[in-house]
């Protein structure tokens, strides 16, 4: 009888043990726990959503934000934004910010409407932004406007006759981008693509 209390107790006491050291573990282990959603995190800062643009020009793998990575003397106002330890001086970026969001009235408080409008702004930047990078990735030409066979080279006429229109096929796929090109020429230009 006693030898099964005292396993009893000691199972118990184990279980404690490892749920309370797991519960008490900080750090990126939880970072991890939801790895499908990706880590990027929109960029808040017009100062670091440059930044981060600056880095992915020079870079052709994902980039982690980190200030050692980056050569700060392409950005204007560098000193301003950055401490002596080469940290980003948020109190300074508080500054430059704030009158940026608080225009409509200008009363030392951010809205919720203020706040929406900024957020739109930094959407249609970098919705913008990404439209020219893969603008200048499939424009085999140079012309400033995309065909569907710079778009998708890889569907051949053959695929494209056969007019499959379930989604992914070639005929779907000639479908979509016919609907995307308003002005009928064949070709998506830089408004076009965008949206």
């Amino acid at each position: 009888m006693s030898k099964a209390v005292v396993s009893g107790l000691l199972t118990i006491a184990f279980v404690f043990f490892v749920v309370f050291t797991l519960a008490t573990q900080k750090g990126h282990n939880n970072f991890y726990l939801a790895r499908r959603l990706g880590h990027n995190r929109v960029a808040f800062n017009p100062l670091v959503e440059k930044i981060e643009e600056m880095a992915r020009e020079t870079s052709d793998h994902h980039f982690l934000f980190n200030l050692s990575n980056i050569f700060l003397n392409d950005v204007e106002d560098k000193y301003e934004f950055v401490s002596q330890v080469k940290n980003l001086n948020i109190t300074m970026r508080l500054m430059v910010l704030f009158p940026l969001l608080d225009v409509e009235p200008r009363d030392g408080f951010i809205s919720l409407k203020e706040l929406e409008h900024w957020n739109m702004q930094q959407a249609i930047h970098r919705l913008s932004y990404r439209t020219h990078k893969e603008l200048v990735l499939f424009d085999q030409n140079e012309d400033g406007a995309i065909t569907f066979r710079e778009y998708l080279p890889k569907i051949s006429y053959q695929s494209i006759e056969n007019n499959g229109m379930t989604h992914g096929e070639a005929g779907w796929w000639e479908d979509q981008f016919k609907n995307a090109d308003f002005d009928n020429n064949g070709a998506l230009g830089f408004e076009e693509f965008k949206e």
